[in-house]
């Protein structure tokens, strides 16, 4: 009866179930052991990877398809001829992980290959067990059975990969791949028993993507001018970890010139607020660590989270802050871009999880890391030249103009709040209050004494716990907008760094001897590129329905034309001064008149004077 039982265990080691779509009636095949000629199919569509099946255990295999299930069962195991055997029991029981298990630990010293498959079967695909076995025998592999071939399709793009000509037998498909590009990453290792079959390659591969928030709409690219705050909002998911002792998940953020960082950061991850540790005061129990300056490695700015593995996989991670537009700004072409990457933990099976020494968070340069394609957001800006002129044309300088609007800015809100949940770990205090900390009833010892007293009456109900979320709220305010200016030797000044407006030009400092100019509006409109793909787009501007007209021979013309293409954002207009007039008075006789009676009567005082002497 023990030999039919242990007949029995045999017969059930490594069992793989694999869905297939396949239809009739049950079949059953037998290959025997070191025969076959059998494939195994990667399904991946990334190009330059290559992988290799190194044969764990050989043995007899026996497919049975009845309906759409197939069943494998190797029996009569040996081990492979792709594995080396030496103390390969001894590793497995000394293996932390693998020692936990009843099963592998009380494995006999020098139990056969049919023995460790025993103690394998039934532990679950993906279990903890059997990826750490897959660890552990993919350092003790030796020659591989196959070697992977790409696979294309018409248009040329890589479909998958294939080992073939494979005897029976549980492989381990390892990837051999030497380097994988920007947003790719090694799969971890797979085991599978090979009569042909087919596997997904697990390698995650994270992205993030950034837009710009105007109101309530998301957008690649905007307009704005100099003082203006611009809206940010990153988002990613929380990548898959499975195989990884440590993840690291780091979002770089590059601003350009023209736009400042406001250092206001909110980072959220499924909808609840996470805290900063190396804030203005030290947080140790907080989620993310924020780098800037020489920390940040070349960015703006650089988020790091503490433990990315704490969070459920493809929980939505969402980041906001802002910047302001400044002085630097670049003015029309492919104007101010904000870029935004992502590094993250690329290889499950590397041994490497070191961190920075000063810098947590972040990967020491030995672990495995790959960068995610880049995402870019775009502000554009203008400008508006004028020449200030005399009646003649000649160069006016020393007048002062003031240009005045406003702008529109798009600011975020982020509230928390709390919804009542079975499955939440908030608890509502009378003061009004959340907290996690849980409410203590009255504890007695034996005697009757209180050890514990109960907190119970600071709750508003001790069983009602809450779930908290976040909110973002948005919303619009018109920014004055007020430039002061003043003609150079050249007659010349500059508004820049504006955003598409209506703008009223007074010319607040006259010249002496010059009449003021009359007022002027111009209407700068912008058409912004629906998506940004590498931030090397451009925005198209004009001149708005709003801009005052002036008579240039007897044809009414904008004061205010676009120099240069569509896309220089560069507004030009001149603006002439009149001199003051000599006014005509009305009923004078002149000065001649006035000259000769004051002579006349000079002439006539000396007269008296002589004629009184002589008396």
């Amino acid at each position: 009866m023990k030999q039919i039982k242990k007949l029995a265990s045999l017969l059930l080691a490594l069992v793989m179930v694999l869905s297939m779509t396949v239809t009739g009636f049950a079949e059953t095949t037998t290959t025997e052991k070191g025969k076959g000629e059998f494939t195994i199919t990667l399904e991946n569509d990334k190009s330059g990877h290559e992988y290799k099946a190194y044969q764990i255990f050989k043995g007899d295999l026996v497919v049975k398809q009845e309906g759409t299930t197939e069943t494998k069962v190797l029996s009569n195991i040996e081990w492979g001829d792709g594995i080396d055997s030496n103390g390969l029991v001894a590793a497995l029981k000394a293996d932390e992980t693998l020692n936990k298990d009843s099963a592998i630990s009380k494995l006999p010293d020098d139990a056969s290959a049919a023995m460790v498959a025993e103690a394998l079967t039934e532990k679950g695909n993906d279990s903890e067990i059997i990826r750490a076995f897959a660890d552990l025998v993919a350092g003790r592999v030796t020659s591989a059975a196959g070697t992977s071939t790409e696979q294309k399709g018409d248009n040329g793009k890589t479909t998958g990969y294939k080992i073939s000509s494979l005897p029976a037998g549980y492989y381990l498909v390892k990837e051999t791949t030497e380097t994988v590009g920007d947003g790719d990453a090694y799969s971890r290792y797979m085991l599978e028993v090979v009569a042909d079959v087919s596997a997904k390659v697990k390698a995650e591969t994270p992205t993030v993507e950034k837009k710009i928030v105007e109101g309530n709409e998301k957008v690649d690219a905007n307009h704005a001018g100099i003082g203006q705050v611009v809206s940010y909002e990153i988002t990613g998911k929380v990548p898959d970890s499975t195989g990884y002792d440590k993840y690291f998940y780091v979002i770089n953020d590059m601003l350009s010139e023209g736009l400042t960082f406001n250092d206001d950061i909110t980072v959220t991850i499924a909808g609840k607020t996470l805290d900063l540790i190396n804030g203005e005061s030290e947080n140790p129990d907080g989620d993310y660590y924020v780098y800037k300056g020489n920390k940040a490695d070349g960015h703006t700015f650089q988020i790091a989270f503490k433990n990315i593995k704490d969070y459920d996989a493809k929980a939505e991670i969402i980041v906001t802050y802002s910047a302001t537009v400044n002085a630097n700004a670049v003015i029309g072409g492919t104007g101010n871009p904000n870029k935004v990457t992502l590094t993250y933990s690329n290889n499950p099976n590397s041994q490497e999880k070191g961190e920075k020494e000063d810098q947590p968070g972040k990967p020491d340069d030995k672990v495995p890391t790959g960068k995610s394609p880049q995402d870019v957001t775009v502000t554009y800006a203008a400008k508006i030249e004028i020449t200030k002129t005399k009646e003649g044309g000649e160069v006016l300088p020393g007048a002062e103009f003031t240009l005045t609007g406003t702008s529109t800015q798009t600011v975020l809100t982020n509230k928390t709040y709390y919804e009542i949940s079975e499955e939440g770990t908030y608890y509502l205090l009378k003061d009004g209050t959340y907290t996690e900390e849980k409410p203590q009833k009255e504890i007695k010892d034996d005697q009757g004494n209180i050890t514990t007293n109960s907190n119970e009456d600071s709750y508003v109900n001790p069983t009602v716990t809450y779930v908290q979320k976040n909110v973002t709220e948005t919303q619009e305010i018109e920014v004055p907008v007020k430039l002061v200016a003043v003609s150079g030797n050249d007659g010349k000044l500059t508004f820049g760094g504006l955003g598409a407006g209506v703008y009223t030009i007074e010319e607040t400092g006259v010249p002496a001897g010059y009449n003021k100019a009359e007022n002027i509006t111009v209407e700068i409109a912008c058409t912004v590129p629906e998506t940004i793909a590498d931030g090397t787009e451009e925005a198209e501007w004009s001149v708005g329905d709003q801009t005052t007209e002036v008579m240039i021979d007897g044809t009414e013309k904008p004061v205010a034309e676009l120099i240069g293409s569509k896309y220089s954002a560069v507004y030009g207009t001149t603006i002439v001064n009149k001199t003051g007039a000599q006014l005509p008075s009305t009923g004078g006789i002149g000065t001649t008149i006035f000259y000769a009676a004051g002579i006349i009567l000079m002439a006539g005082a000396v007269f008296f004077v002589i004629r009184r002497k002589r008396a």
